[in-house]
């Protein structure tokens, strides 16, 4: 706060509470999908993992895409309710972070993959990766509007579930050696 003011507190604060709506969106997701995803890998069936995927890309994906453009969209109307005059930053901070749920959905997703395979540790590396990425941007950006550190977050964090999802079905090996066979 010291450091940019008021307005960077605030669009960090703002950040924190998307990822944390996100968060509880998605764990109410998770009750739904985790099962059936680890039944899908332990018996290594390749119709029922796509099937619950398809599922889940149907049932949270699709929607969780939707309220991303549904915030971009409505980020102005959003940040003339609830923002004080002077706070304009806001907005653009609103419009920043829109991308962040559809993030955490694929690392939710990663996570449920890894889980599956009990490859927990591979997950955890990856996290420690896009944390240390989170740290050094946040220390070469020190002296950067606020904006610029969302960008990078959004960025470290969606990539953090793209290589999630990625890797997590690689690691997936009934699903390559049955097409191989």
């Amino acid at each position: 706060e010291a450091r940019n003011g008021m307005e960077a507190f605030a669009s960090a604060a703002i950040a924190l509470q998307i990822i944390n709506m996100a968060s509880l969106f998605q764990s109410q997701v998770d009750r739904s999908f985790r099962t059936p995803i680890f039944k899908a890998i332990e018996s290594q069936s390749n119709h029922e993992l796509v099937t619950v995927i398809k599922q889940y890309v149907m049932y949270s994906t699709i929607p969780i895409i939707f309220g991303c453009f549904f915030l971009y969209y409505t980020s102005g109307f959003v940040g003339e309710v609830l923002f004080p005059t002077g706070y304009s930053g806001l907005v653009s901070s609103l419009e920043i972070l829109s991308l962040i749920p559809f993030s955490v959905n694929m690392i939710r997703l990663g996570d449920a993959l890894y889980t599956g395979t009990h490859k927990n540790k591979i997950n955890m590396i990856i996290t420690l990766i896009a944390v240390s990425m989170l740290v050094f941007f946040t220390l070469i950006l020190r002296d950067e509007p606020i904006e610029s550190y969302l960008i990078v977050l959004v960025v470290v964090h969606f990539f953090h579930g793209l290589v999630s999802v990625l890797l997590g079905f690689k690691h997936l090996t009934f699903l390559t050696s049955k097409i191989v066979k």
